[in-house]
């Protein structure tokens, strides 16, 4: 009997699933910045979400540049990691979102967060969602592999962080 190979889809929401920070990198004026957020993804796969200060730098550089990547692994820092390490890299476009949808995420963000559930609720936060375009998985750190997400529509309300 053949062992059934995972689909490339379960193998990014395998990492995703397991890991609960990634690292967010977006294109400020003076160049790239990257920072350590705390996400959440839907079950599609189609959007990643994280909350931060509408006072930081990443929410300067995505409301300029909207198009991010952010980098997800599975390392954990021994000699291994060459052979056993995955990792995912996002690439989409990240936007604030409110109303009933930034209550779902944030909902969603604090079931998976709860210790976020201070910072979070700070009046100047913002819930901002990244319509995912493709994932980029790199294993064995030679096997690198593209997938490509169904693009949804952006909601009415969404825009980026103020």
């Amino acid at each position: 009997m053949k062992t059934r190979t995972p689909e490339l889809s379960d193998i990014v929401r395998d990492v995703l699933s397991a890991q609960g920070t990634g690292v967010l990198l977006t294109q400020g004026d003076d160049g790239p910045h990257g920072s350590i957020v705390a996400f959440v993804a839907d079950e599609d796969l189609g959007r990643l979400a994280f909350v931060t200060p509408r006072s930081t730098s990443k929410a300067t550089n995505i409301a300029r540049h909207p198009r991010i990547a952010m980098m997800v692994d599975t390392r954990r820092g021994t000699p291994l990691d060459f052979d056993d390490a995955i990792s995912v890299e996002a690439i989409g476009d990240a936007y604030e979102v409110d109303g009933a949808e930034r209550d779902e995420i944030l909902e969603r963000h604090l079931r998976r967060h709860p210790g976020l559930a201070p910072f979070a609720g700070a009046p100047d936060i913002a819930v901002v969602a990244i319509d995912v375009l493709r994932f980029v998985v790199v294993r064995r750190l030679r096997v690198v592999e593209e997938l490509r997400v169904a693009s949804r529509p952006r909601s009415a309300r969404a825009h980026a962080p103020r």
